[in-house]
């Protein structure tokens, strides 16, 4: 009985040194008014020809209301090609410019819907993205004008190798995209344009996008499509992001029933379209060592 309750005890402090040694939710993205992460960021676009790299930018800005509560206002800032090619998507923010590139079949409705939207975010990712940041004991989520609902979660619960969360995305929209958030490490060693980190938390990210039915001219039906975003981000206790991964796959697979698929579906069949990444440039700063106005120098 005796070497029972002790090997019951032993178990019990282990349990606890584990726990102690899990990092914190809190401490994975240090949100101090006028935090501001410098990233290096590329950007390469297969069916659209683009291509760029240079500087980017996460400040944390003031705050500001939500139907959720309280959040900060998270800019985000990065160069980009200035380029404007046919059938890129309209001026929309990021998810819904996401959304209407991959489902063609919501795309009166996003055009109908958020006519009223006339600015695009300059922010192009979408695993770390600006917009109203806001984080509680138990999560780190994310929400944008015109939603009544929080659009993004980063993290939810204390992070542990295994655990998972689902969101779901633009339910105005459809009711089968999906944002699925996997912890796949605990410990993970990142290599950053700023060094190397250990003891980073990998968070891996898919946006399952649903069911793409594809019509012709007359309104027939072609086939179906499903598309995924995929990726991860790397974040380290007391610094925050320090790296991130997002590919987009429009055609994982395809489904034309008895007749061959058409070639814009074959063509771009498990192929990775769209890749961006981010990799922190320098350690973390508030406002005393750089202000706003000089970041947005950067850019011009």
């Amino acid at each position: 009985m005796m070497r029972m309750l002790t090997t019951m005890l032993m178990l019990g402090c282990l349990g606890g040194t584990a726990a102690l040694g899990q990092p914190a939710l809190d401490s994975l993205w240090p949100n101090a008014d006028g935090m501001t992460f410098e990233y290096d960021f590329s950007y390469e676009d297969l069916q659209f020809g683009d291509a760029f790299a240079g500087p980017a930018s996460l400040a944390l800005n003031g705050t500001i209301m939500t139907p959720g509560g309280l959040a900060q206002v998270l800019v985000g800032q990065h160069v980009s090609s200035g380029l404007k090619k046919a059938g890129s998507p309209p001026a929309l923010p990021g998810l819904l410019a996401a959304v209407w590139r991959i489902r063609t079949d919501l795309r009166p409705v996003i055009e109908a819907r958020f006519s009223s939207l006339k600015t695009r975010s300059s922010w192009l990712p979408l695993f770390l993205h600006d917009g109203y940041f806001m984080k509680t004991p138990d999560t780190i989520e994310m929400w944008q004008d015109g939603w009544a609902h929080s659009t993004w979660t980063y993290l939810r619960g204390e992070p542990a190798s295994g655990m998972s969360f689902t969101h779901q995305l633009v339910p105005e929209l459809a009711d089968d995209i999906f944002l699925h958030g996997t912890v796949t490490s605990t410990d993970a060693s990142v290599v950053t344009a700023n060094g190397t980190y250990t003891g980073a938390v990998r968070v891996d990210y898919l946006i399952d996008m649903g069911i793409n039915a594809f019509t012709n001219e007359s309104g027939d039906p072609v086939g179906m499509a499903h598309g995924e975003i995929q990726g991860h981000v790397y974040y380290v206790p007391d610094v925050g992001p320090v790296a991130m991964l997002q590919e987009a796959v429009p055609f994982v697979w395809i489904d034309c029933g008895e007749e061959p698929c058409p070639s814009f579906m074959t063509e771009w069949l498990d192929t990775v379209v769209e890749t961006m990444s981010l990799s922190l440039a320098r350690t973390p700063v508030g406002n005393a060592d750089s202000s706003w106005s000089e970041l947005k120098a950067m850019y011009r």
